[in-house]
């Protein structure tokens, strides 16, 4: 789900240089739409290990057994923008064009 990166990506690209108040803003909200993996439970109810990043945290429930049906399932699966790499990636123009103004520092 890119729906927070397009968000962002859209506004930054709205808004002028002499904004960055308001693209301070698009990046907080951008940041806190990812979750506190210290606080967050696991599908089965579990808490993750805060000390794992989100790619490394054990994936429960999946088993090398029906991968023809899991892979099928999987496609229907939204990945959320934190955890897919190809979606990070589309931030770095947009972060550094942010992070590249001094006014904006973060």
């Amino acid at each position: 789900d890119d729906g927070p990166i397009d968000s962002f990506i859209r506004t930054l690209s709205s808004l002028s240089a002499e904004e960055w108040q308001r693209r301070i803003e698009a990046l907080k909200t951008l940041v806190n739409s990812t979750p506190d993996y210290s606080t967050t439970c696991n599908d089965d109810g579990s808490h993750s290990d805060p000390s794992l990043t989100p790619c490394s945290q054990p994936h429960h429930g999946l088993t090398n057994s029906n991968s023809a049906s899991q892979s099928n399932n999987n496609n229907n699966v939204k990945i959320p923008w934190y955890r897919s790499s190809k979606s990070v990636r589309r931030l770095a123009a947009p972060l550094k064009t942010l992070l590249l103004d001094a006014r904006s520092a973060v």
